[in-house]
């Protein structure tokens, strides 16, 4: 049984045929799907890390603007340490009880 198609392209089971993989692979996955799901990981874990690394990864998808103002919408929120060292240079001596 031939089951090369009319217009002269190699089989079915020939185009899938990746060198060094021992035989036929498996379809690729929905990728689209696949960044879905990724994203919902990400709002489970809901950190500005977590919304950054998605934005790099899928810089390119529709849920990376999406990440990257999550991820600046939790960075605005974070509390910033302005104090300046209590002992300049580590040395007790310098030291300045708070006022």
């Amino acid at each position: 049984m031939n089951d090369a198609p009319a217009d002269g392209a190699p089989p079915l089971a020939e185009r899938r045929r990746l060198p060094g993989t021992g035989g036929i692979m498996a379809p690729p996955s929905d990728s689209e799907a696949a960044i879905r799901s990724e994203f919902a990981a990400v709002e489970q874990k809901d950190s500005a890390s977590a919304y950054d690394i998605f934005a790099q990864r899928h810089p390119a998808h529709s849920l990376a603007a999406e990440a990257r103002r999550r991820a600046a919408a939790m960075d605005a929120k974070a509390p910033r340490r302005t104090d300046p060292a209590p002992c300049p240079g580590a040395d007790m001596r310098n030291c300045k009880p708070p006022s």
